[in-house]
């Protein structure tokens, strides 16, 4: 569900050569959205664990048909929605767990990026509960110009398994060429070719 087509990610030329001249890589996997958001592609509210682990098995299977050693990180993209939908927020937390299900089963890391009141409170609010399936990482999406303030708890015990996106779209310039970026302190897993990690 790319916003834009780039066929060298369909196949592990690019990422292996990426991979091999030594920078990380940050997968990332939008799939379907909260079902009380506009999103034209939302999660099933009959059956959010069947469509998640499902989506899981396809984020996993993708990644590795691009090249993403096992063990890589996919951190799957929710958007905020709305939290005081209590059955809307009971399908997304039922997604993203057995989401989590599925990437685990193909030997990949979970990942999730969100922002710290919807998709990242979830993460905070599981703690250590057995029955769920928690991810590996976050990627806490909070655009307030500082890297280290995350402005949530439960960053705090992700450290080494964090990410924090405190910027968002902007151009910059690099080696003449100039492109939209977002600006990211990355504290967490990234894929890598000699770790996997």
């Amino acid at each position: 569900m790319r916003a834009c087509s780039n066929s060298a990610l369909n196949s592990p030329g690019w990422v292996t050569s990426v991979l091999q001249d030594g920078w990380g890589i940050i997968p990332v996997w939008v799939g379907p959205q909260a079902p009380c958001t506009d999103y034209h592609s939302t999660m099933n509210v009959q059956h959010p664990d069947l469509h998640g682990l499902f989506v899981g098995f396809a984020a996993a299977l993708q990644a590795r048909a691009a090249g993403l050693p096992d063990g890589s990180p996919i951190y799957l993209d929710i958007e905020s929605w709305l939290v005081d939908d209590a059955a809307c927020d009971a399908v997304v937390r039922t997604f993203i767990d057995h989401w989590v299900e599925g990437v685990h089963y193909f030997g990949f890391s979970a990942g999730l990026y969100s922002t710290p009141s919807t998709g990242i409170r979830v993460e905070a609010e599981r703690g250590n509960d057995p029955g769920r399936h928690r991810v590996d990482a976050i990627w806490v999406a909070r655009w307030n110009d500082a890297p280290y303030s995350y402005e949530t708890p439960v960053a705090d015990s992700f450290a080494g398994r964090r990410i924090h996106q405190y910027h968002g779209e902007h151009s910059e310039t690099w080696g003449g060429v100039t492109m939209d970026v977002d600006s990211n302190l990355v504290d967490g897993l990234v894929a890598r070719y000699s770790t996997g990690r």
